[in-house]
């Protein structure tokens, strides 16, 4: 209760202080046309004005205490149903979920790269193997292009001399 009344005191002075600085720019405006004592203009100015706000936060200070009490017993309410320990299980459950998930995660990670890796070496070991056959191949059409010749000079010497036979 001594909570909710220093609070609404508080509010009481933030509201005089306001008004009070309020009235002080009012007053700076008329000071070119004013030969009275400004401070005393103020002074009376800050006591009629807070006597009326005084009266109306009396007039409202019963409804302010009252949802004061209404919000500190719904927080309070609200702080009781909270299981702490519930929440610190269920934390540390998913804290453990995680650290299992990037565990099986990493495991996965690591077994692809490791296929990958084998994959890789498979591609390299082929393209070996290509390379190979295609030197084979180029020396055996190299082989064949010079059996060919050879054999086209055969021919033609073995042509020759049935020519010069008939």
């Amino acid at each position: 209760m001594e909570d909710a009344t220093t609070r609404i005191n508080a509010i009481a002075k933030e509201i005089d202080e306001k008004i009070i600085k309020r009235y002080e720019r009012i007053l700076k405006g008329f000071e070119a046309y004013s030969t009275m004592d400004l401070t005393r203009i103020r002074q009376s100015i800050v006591r009629e004005a807070s006597k009326e706000l005084k009266k109306l936060f009396e007039e409202h200070k019963k409804e302010y205490e009252r949802e004061l009490r209404e919000l500190q017993r719904k927080i309070a309410s609200e702080a009781s149903e909270l299981d702490l320990e519930r929440i610190r299980n269920e934390i540390e459950a998913l804290a453990n979920f995680r650290d299992q998930f990037i565990k099986v995660l990493d495991e996965h990670i690591e077994k692809f790269n490791e296929k990958i890796q084998k994959f890789n070496e498979a591609i390299a070991k082929m393209e070996e193997q290509f390379k190979e056959r295609v030197k084979m191949i180029d020396a055996k059409i190299a082989e064949l292009d010079s059996f060919e010749k050879q054999f086209a000079k055969i021919i033609g010497l073995s042509l020759d001399k049935l020519i010069e036979t008939k």
